[in-house]
């Protein structure tokens, strides 16, 4: 029996793999990717009650991952962790449609991403945008669009995961699961 293996989008760091960086990918698809799953000691898993949004989710998620205007900084400035979201909200939430380089960190980009599921679902997915690792469930749940699952459980049985799955380790890194093969 084949097994399936399951596959997350994450920010993990700058091109000097440090907490700031310039904006736009400087690593060639490092800094913002698509990751074979690791435990990385998440303990509560929010899955989208539509399937359907989470799927689109987890879409936006790799083309972000996959975008060279797309880098990592966890600056509270203009170049730094919400410009990812800012440039989604000027371009309709339509992560194909980025122009301008951006930088995002794991949180940042999983609210960008739940956020971008309201060009086709509605407004009511928005978050806010300053969504960190330790408040980002609090942020979720707020939605009515989201369940709350015990991450222990996923961690050891990552199959079971579904698209569009954010997994959460509050205080120290967020990531989308994004494909399942």
């Amino acid at each position: 029996m084949k097994q399936i293996k399951t596959y997350i989008a994450e920010a993990l760091s700058s091109e000097h793999n440090t907490k700031q960086g310039k904006k736009g990918d400087q690593k060639g698809g490092r800094e913002v990717k698509i990751s074979e799953f690791r435990d990385f000691g998440f303990t509560k898993v929010y899955r989208f009650k539509n399937a359907k949004a989470g799927i689109l989710c987890a879409k936006k998620a790799i083309k972000i991952a996959e975008s060279d205007l797309v880098g990592y900084s966890q600056a509270l400035d203009s170049n730094g962790r919400v410009s990812l979201y800012d440039e989604l909200e000027r371009v309709g939430f339509i992560a194909g449609n980025i122009e301008n380089p951006v930088n995002t960190d794991c949180s940042a980009m999983a609210a960008a991403c739940v956020s971008a599921v309201s060009e086709q679902f509605g407004a009511s997915y928005k978050i806010n945008k300053w969504s960190a690792s330790g408040n980002i469930g609090v942020n979720l749940m707020l939605t009515n669009h989201f369940k709350c699952l015990n991450g222990l459980y996923y961690r050891k049985r990552p199959d079971l995961l579904r698209e569009g799955d954010i997994l959460v380790a509050p205080c120290k890194h967020v990531a989308i699961v994004v494909y399942r093969k």
